[in-house]
């Protein structure tokens, strides 16, 4: 929820130093301290999971928690909705030192890589790619890396 890896130390936990240079190995994966953008002109910086290392791009999973308030009947005929944690995962590619977003749209997703558009359509449907699946997402990153050269 508020984007720190915890380390407990001898005596007492503490939160790794957010820092560009430093990443840490949690039963295999890494997550990395990174700089990213949404919008492609505000940049922000938060925790990120290393899916796979290309030769000219990275693929990175950003995991986030929301909490939403409860929220009360407005009158008898509906119920109060409990306050609760809401979870939420997105997938982002980092080209050159930024990472930006990558929507799980597949019409949305061709519209972001226009150059690549017509290989990325022929590859997505001969390989039956769903954008949200994890294992799949993956897969075309991987072919998507080769294209970009």
């Amino acid at each position: 929820y508020n984007d720190v890896i915890e380390i407990q130390g001898s005596e007492n936990i503490i939160g790794l130093i957010k820092s560009l240079n430093i990443y840490a190995v949690i039963k295999n994966k890494e997550y990395h301290y990174e700089i990213y953008s949404i919008d492609n002109e505000k940049t922000d910086e938060g925790y990120f999971i290393l899916l796979s290392k290309g030769e000219n791009s990275n693929l990175y999973l950003r995991k986030t928690k929301e909490f939403k308030d409860k929220v009360k009947a407005k009158d008898s005929f509906h119920k109060d909705i409990s306050a609760a944690f809401i979870d939420s995962e997105s997938y982002y590619i980092k080209k050159d030192r930024v990472l930006f977003p990558v929507t799980k749209n597949k019409k949305e997703f061709l519209l972001q890589f226009p150059e690549m558009k017509d290989d990325l359509k022929k590859y997505m449907k001969s390989e039956k790619i769903n954008l949200k699946s994890e294992k799949d997402v993956i897969k075309l990153f991987n072919y998507m890396d080769t294209l970009l050269k």
